[in-house]
């Protein structure tokens, strides 16, 4: 039981959307294998993740925005309660619209973290389990962030492959279970300095509650359907001058979707997000349903 409880946990939480405003140069970035909580194993993984934006309908010219990423991560288990983790991504983004196709692609922004287990599987009832765990660590500046990008390629701030800033970063997951059924709550805030240009993005912050059911193979593979709710709100991005950025703020509230299987060693999961509401660009600016593809091995 105990296992079953740290997979789904693990796949859960990666059910995550990657939305972007187009004017502002703020990104609901993955979060990737930056948001287990309760995955007691040492692992490498490999993830994939497409998100797409359009113009609304009646909004001219025609635009079309393609964002993938490719996350490489690392996480080490210290002992029961501690956990460190590092986490590089690649981004590559597109961009078409009539007559343009522009094109940024390279590393983006590295992240570290630590996690301490404040409540370890505390046996509420007969059947019921809580975990509680925390983090904390940061953003780095590792990816190329172009201030007049808007002006040389003809492509939105956002288009940048990093922000150009370090950014501390918290965090806090709840599991609850009852046999093989559960729930996970978690949150995330990032907090941006300026950057070199003197440019300081908005806060993000994400809220996720996501129900699960494991159902045990006949070959002793675990299989778990999820699904949930989660919310992510931006907040405006300031200029050198300390001016609010137009269009800049933003939130979506989204429908999350998935399935994952352990082969053991091996972890596979297949996740979407639905957009249910979302504010992009005073509404000029639409995101799409975003999809994840994600390969773990745990030793």
């Amino acid at each position: 039981m105990t296992r079953k409880i740290l997979l789904v946990v693990f796949f859960s939480m990666q059910a995550i959307s990657s939305y972007g405003c187009e004017s502002c140069g703020c990104s609901f970035s993955g979060l990737g294998l930056g948001m287990l909580t309760g995955f007691n194993r040492t692992y490498a993984g490999l993830s994939y993740q497409s998100s797409g934006f359009a113009s609304a309908e009646g909004h001219n010219p025609t635009i079309h925005d393609q964002m993938q990423l490719l996350e490489l991560s690392f996480r080490y288990r210290i002992n029961s309660r501690w956990q460190v983790q590092a986490v590089l991504p690649y981004r590559h983004n597109r961009r078409t619209e009539p007559g343009f196709t522009g094109l940024k692609q390279g590393i983006s922004d590295v992240s570290m973290m630590g996690f301490y287990r404040f409540i370890n599987q505390k046996q509420l009832g007969k059947s019921t389990i809580l975990s509680l765990d925390g983090g904390a660590g940061f953003q780095a500046p590792t990816g190329q962030y172009e201030y007049d990008l808007v002006h040389r390629q003809g492509l939105p701030d956002n288009f940048s492959l990093g922000y150009g800033a370090w950014a501390p970063v918290i965090q806090l997951n709840a599991v609850l279970t009852r046999g093989d059924n559960g729930l996970i709550t978690t949150g995330q805030h990032i907090h941006y300095l300026s950057n070199p240009q003197h440019i300081t993005f908005g806060a993000q912050t994400f809220i996720r509650s996501v129900a699960f059911h494991n159902m045990i193979l006949s070959n002793g593979w675990v299989l778990t359907p999820f699904a949930g709710f989660q919310a992510e709100m931006q907040g405006w991005n300031y200029n050198e001058e300390g001016l609010k950025m137009t269009d800049t703020k933003g939130y979506a509230w989204s429908l999350p979707l998935g399935i994952s299987i352990d082969l053991q060693p091996l972890v596979i999961n297949a996740s979407t997000t639905i957009p249910l509401e979302q504010q992009y660009a005073n509404g000029t600016l639409e995101a799409k349903s975003k999809i994840q593809l994600q390969l773990l091995f745990a030793f």
